[in-house]
């Protein structure tokens, strides 16, 4: 190895977060979840005062390239998307070619958090769910809908009280409806959005449950680790909820290392 190549094998591994300017939990629960070994740089969407979220949510999708660009000449090897309620729209289908085209514009994989759900999902053998939600009904709707449509059976809908604000949301609050989650019910418990203060919540809840208990933001982390070569010190994780995850995960090529893009 010479020349190029021995510069990017000693160049620092960093990854890119993008989240939604008034996010309160995606930043600090994802780079608290990467392992050290990892540079995390962020980046915010666009504020958009004086539209609803349904107009904001959508609008979000067309400010992705433009955020992405932000992060100028920084040798990335992933990004993270972490805004799960601008995808239900797209359908899994339409997430997936969000996800190509932009890996292929910007040179690096990106990912969206809805994508890093299912691709999860899919690496657990997880095809029924208990979905946790932080939204408003029509965006809860919306979310039900997209993981059916990518195959997954949602056996139960648990919203947390005080949803339709979720960035006002604690992590009690999340914690007590997780808690309501019965023995069996489904192959996996969904904590739904990257806005929600779940990783406390899902690290307690880890040694009680049977199954694995997802978030937005332990998918986001977990994918983008496994794309920078990382995956194997998920293993150490302080987080019981992204060990289990990374013990239970059984991973074909879901990382995404090439430049054409992520796996679907």
């Amino acid at each position: 190895m010479s020349g190029t190549a021995d510069r990017l094998a000693e160049a620092p591994a960093r990854v890119g977060v993008v989240v939604p300017p008034g996010n309160p939990s995606a930043e600090p629960e994802i780079t608290g979840l990467l392992p050290r070994s990892l540079i995390t740089h962020t980046a915010r969407l666009p504020v958009h005062d004086g539209v609803d979220l349904r107009t904001r949510l959508s609008r979000y999708n067309d400010d992705h390239t433009g955020t992405l660009a932000s992060f100028g000449g920084l040798p990335l090897r992933a990004a993270l998307l972490a805004c799960t309620g601008s995808s239900y729209p797209l359908g899994p289908d339409g997430d997936a070619r969000l996800c190509s085209d932009l890996s292929a514009r910007h040179g690096f994989p990106v990912f969206t958090a809805a994508s890093c759900v299912l691709a999860a999902l899919t690496a657990l053998g997880a095809r029924s769910l208990v979905l946790v939600s932080p939204y408003p009904a029509w965006l809860t709707e919306q979310c039900a809908g997209f993981l059916r449509e990518a195959g997954h059976q949602v056996n139960d809908v648990l919203p947390i009280p005080g949803s339709g604000a979720i960035y006002d949301l604690t992590g009690e609050d999340v914690r007590r409806v997780i808690d309501a989650v019965r023995p069996g019910q489904a192959d996996a418990v969904l904590v739904a959005g990257t806005g929600a203060p779940s990783l406390a919540a899902m690290d307690a809840a880890a040694g009680k449950l049977s199954v694995p208990v997802l978030s937005s933001n332990l998918c986001g982390a977990w994918r983008l680790a496994s794309s920078a070569g990382a995956s194997g010190e998920l293993r150490e994780s302080p987080s019981p909820a992204m060990r289990r995850l990374t013990a239970d995960a059984v991973l074909p090529q879901l990382a995404g290392t090439s430049r054409r893009g992520p796996s679907a």
